[in-house]
């Protein structure tokens, strides 16, 4: 109950961030996709997405993705052309999932303080903004939402030997592959998260699960290929992932625009590498404090695997929300090294948040009405 109150009270927290981040883009109007994907669909539209390709206009990259076209519908629905509802809807879910990840960390070993500030750090990224501003990809924090319940329903199963909180779990992580296929990089993730929570006996419970969620998601995937053939085959681009894993790593981003942006960069260049080698040091005399940032750390990578077929930045989602985990873990760490390490922890969790947030607040132009980037986006939707 405890950790229910804590979790309550960081939606708060984290709703408030995630509004501060969000008001200048507030009232900014719809663009490029959000032209023609937020709107009512009519029952034949909704019905052929579960038997084909989710866009009926034909625009968008096909796939299998029926409840994002039901996500969106019901927003078109609920909102209309109101921007401004939109975004706040946006944000409450990404206070939502932000909040559901303190729950999970904190049930993984994480200390409560740490989940939270974790939480903060993903908003807070560069590539966050996708999802509070540009409302197309709001679908994101919905397949975000039942990632979250499935890693929370498989941790009380395995706590409970309960095999319908498993059974649950699994309905919730096939939802969140119908709504981006993506999702299904995260089959690793999901039991790699479930390992740490499951000592010897519950190991095989554990084994059981992911004997049939292996199954569940290599048929959806078969599934995908039968009715939306022309949809992109799994890739091999090990480049396009390398990109991807250091762009994840890097929570401000690689670009820059002024000294300041220039230092979070190199930084946020560095900081990855410096942490793992502090960590695994650190680690010698404290071995139990090594497993938890390694794990998020492997998940953050581990769900950069999209990448080999098709990158981009705000497909980094789910690799940034671990990432997040991962800094704060290490960071804990380091607070425990002794007075210097101390202070490096403090001054590089406030270059992130603070840096972050500057940086967040720059690159969200990209979306204004008015920018070269939006114009163009919007003149190819339109001709």
């Amino acid at each position: 109950m405890r950790a229910l109150r804590a979790a309550a009270a960081s939606f708060f927290l984290f709703f408030l961030v995630g509004l501060v981040l969000a008001w200048p883009a507030l009232r900014w109007p719809m663009v490029y996709d959000d032209l023609h994907l937020l709107r009512a669909f009519t029952p034949a539209e909704k019905a052929a997405a579960w038997r084909g390709s989710w866009d009926p206009d034909g625009i968008e990259h096909p796939g299998l993705r029926p409840l994002t076209l039901l996500f969106n519908d019901l927003r078109g629905r609920l909102f209309g052309e109101d921007v401004a509802a939109h975004r706040l809807f946006l944000i409450a879910l990404f206070a939502l999932h932000a909040a559901l990840l303190v729950l999970a960390a904190s049930r993984l070993g994480a200390s409560l303080p740490a989940a939270v500030a974790a939480g903060s750090l993903m908003l807070c990224s560069r590539y966050s903004v996708y999802h509070y501003v540009w409302l197309t990809d709001g679908n994101h924090l919905l397949q975000g939402l039942l990632f979250d319940a499935a890693l929370l329903a498989v941790l009380a199963g395995l706590g409970r030997w309960s095999w319908p909180w498993l059974a649950a779990s699994l309905l919730a992580f096939a939802a969140a592959v119908l709504v981006r296929e993506d999702g299904l990089a995260l089959v690793p993730v999901l039991l790699l998260l479930a390992g740490l929570a499951a000592d010897r006996p519950r190991r095989r419970w554990l084994a059981a699960f992911a004997a049939i969620l292996v199954p569940v998601s290599a048929g959806l995937f078969a599934y995908r290929l039968r009715v939306v053939p022309e949809a992109a085959p799994p890739g091999a681009d090990a480049r396009s992932f390398l990109v991807a894993a250091g762009r994840t790593l890097n929570l401000v981003g690689p670009e820059s625009f002024d000294a300041a942006s220039r230092a979070l960069s190199w930084t946020w260049t560095a900081a990855p590498a410096v942490l793992v080698a502090l960590v695994l040091l650190l680690g010698r005399r404290r071995p139990a404090e090594v497993r938890l940032p390694l794990a998020f750390l492997a998940a953050a990578l581990l769900a950069c695997a999209p990448a080999l077929t098709f990158r981009r930045d705000d497909m980094l989602f789910f690799p940034v929300a671990f990432a997040a985990l991962f800094y704060v873990s290490a960071l804990g760490t380091l607070w425990r090294g002794g007075a210097v390490l101390r202070g490096a922890a403090a001054a590089l969790l406030a270059s992130g948040l603070a840096g972050g947030a500057y940086v967040s607040r720059a690159f969200a132009l990209n979306f204004h009405p008015d920018s070269a980037r939006a114009v163009r986006w919007n003149a190819q939707m339109i001709y």
